[in-house]
């Protein structure tokens, strides 16, 4: 899990949703190659069809010469190989053969155009020789059409050894186009099954997760974490890292505070008043008042509704790093700090330091087992009446014995972290929330911890409460002086 920071809050990047993105990103290069391969595929069919007819075509039209050189070195005249239809027929032969190849074949074939042009020429010779000879002087015969016939045989051959040399090619181009064919099926086919499967765990992830939210919906003691951390599991599984960030920064920002300090009970046990009139119950209760029945000692105190002290957060802070700031350097941690001016934040003031001092120096602990370029960086925001103190560290985290604790998981609390359970207490006397979470890099491996701490805060919304903050019980005589 890849953890992003945007300032007090964490988003988590699921590297899974980036794997699927990249897988359906390859699966259109793959449908796109497959037909390409299919179209190439096609042209080299045909091409290697086209080179098969043509070689054929060269060589009937070669056998039909053959032929008509046979019959006259036989001295057959009356063959019908010699007559002038046949050597007709023979020229228009090697004509269509010509035009075949000029229209499919020429620009794959360099000279194989002036091969057949030459092929054509000796032919037309050939079959002038044979219309100027009389008698069968077989001496002239060989001497004059057998050198002809030669050169025309030797011409033909080297077209169709050419012709072959592209029909080679084009195999071998077919055979590998053919193969790369059928891997990139495999592939398209890998990654339609991959997205199917990926849907069919989706849908049973998010069944899990509506099972989860209707034993939530029909518990009452669900607490707001759990609701979040399954609306933020919900998101991030269904690839929106974007706004699971943005409900939970949201639901951190509201959650309740606290701002009043529960009343003061002094009043102790009520005492039960009995009577059958209306005479007898006011008599009753005139005679708890009176000095004669025993109550509190005088003196007691007095009813009061006193605002609780506001102090400097940024002086708190300051002083703090002051004390520390020998540790920071003996160990070599680096600090960067973010605090905007007049942070005042209510609460006793040697409270909040020993609550600032214990968490940094966890956060320095954590640090100095870790990396060696090791960082603190304390940040802090105000949002209306509230006040967010948010530490990071690079260091060794928190043990999963203790965030097990933390979040009463178990009831063994590590020794190591009794620290942390002082500060919980401290925080819980003001009111204060406080979180602790481990941050996760890439590879599930822990790089960090955060501490975050909401404080009351005398914003602009902060307005005085007017009701009974504490009540105390005495004699009559002593609350009316009090009162006055």
């Amino acid at each position: 899990m890849i953890v992003e920071d945007r300032g007090n809050l964490t988003m988590k990047v699921n590297p899974v949703n980036f794997i699927q993105n990249k897988k359906g990103l390859a699966g259109l290069v793959c449908v796109t190659l497959l037909i390409a391969a299919g179209f190439f595929i096609q042209n080299l069919s045909n091409r290697i069809r086209q080179i098969t007819v043509l070689g054929e075509g060269v060589q009937t039209c070669y056998q039909r010469i053959h032929q008509t050189y046979t019959a006259r070195v036989l001295g057959d005249l009356s063959a019908p190989y010699l007559e002038e239809a046949f050597l007709t027929s023979t020229q228009d032969c090697l004509a269509d053969t010509t035009a075949y190849f000029e229209s499919h074949l020429e620009s794959f074939l360099t000279g194989g155009l002036t091969l057949l042009n030459d092929v054509n020429k000796l032919t037309h010779e050939f079959h002038g020789k044979l219309e100027g000879l009389g008698g069968n002087p077989e001496n002239v015969v060989a001497s004059v059409l057998g050198r002809r016939f030669e050169r025309l045989e030797t011409k033909k051959d080297e077209f169709l050894e050419r012709l072959e040399g592209l029909s080679s090619k084009a195999m071998a181009s077919y055979s590998s186009l053919k193969w790369s064919f059928f891997l990139l099926i495999g592939l398209v086919s890998f990654f339609f099954l991959g997205e199917l499967w990926n849907n069919i765990t989706l849908a049973k992830r998010n069944d899990e997760i509506e099972d989860k939210a209707g034993n939530l919906l029909h518990d009452p003691s669900a607490l707001a974490e759990q609701v979040e951390s399954l609306i933020t599991e919900a998101l991030e599984n269904n690839g929106l890292p974007k706004t699971a960030l943005l409900v939970n920064g949201t639901a951190r920002q509201n959650r309740p505070i606290v701002n009043e300090a529960s009343p003061i009970d002094l009043a102790g046990k009520p005492v039960p008043v009995y009577g059958k009139s209306k005479e007898e119950v006011e008599a009753q209760i005139d005679a708890m008042w009176d000095d004669k029945q025993p109550g509190l000692p005088a003196g007691a105190p007095a009813i009061a509704s006193s605002e609780p002290e506001n102090v400097s957060l940024n002086e708190i802070i300051g002083n703090t790093l002051e004390l520390l700031s020998s540790r920071f350097v003996t160990s070599a941690v680096s600090l960067d700090t973010n605090l905007p001016k007049g942070l005042r934040v209510f609460g006793d003031e040697e409270e909040i330091q020993q609550i600032v001092y214990l968490l940094l120096n966890q956060n320095l602990k954590s640090c100095e087992s870790g990396r060696a370029d090791s960082h603190i960086s304390v940040n802090a925001k105000t949002l209306g009446s509230t006040v967010f103190l948010t530490v990071f560290d690079s260091g060794t985290g928190f043990s999963k014995d203790f965030l097990d604790f933390n979040r009463g998981l178990s009831s063994d609390c590590p020794e190591t972290s009794k620290d942390l359970i002082i500060v919980k207490e401290f925080a819980k006397e003001l009111k204060a929330d406080l979180t602790f979470e481990n941050l996760m890099g890439s590879s599930g491996e822990v790089v960090g911890s955060k501490i975050q701490m909401a404080f009351r805060s005398p914003g602009k919304s902060e307005k005085k409460s007017k009701r009974l903050t504490s009540l105390v019980r005495g004699k009559k005589r002593d609350l009316e002086a009090s009162f006055s």
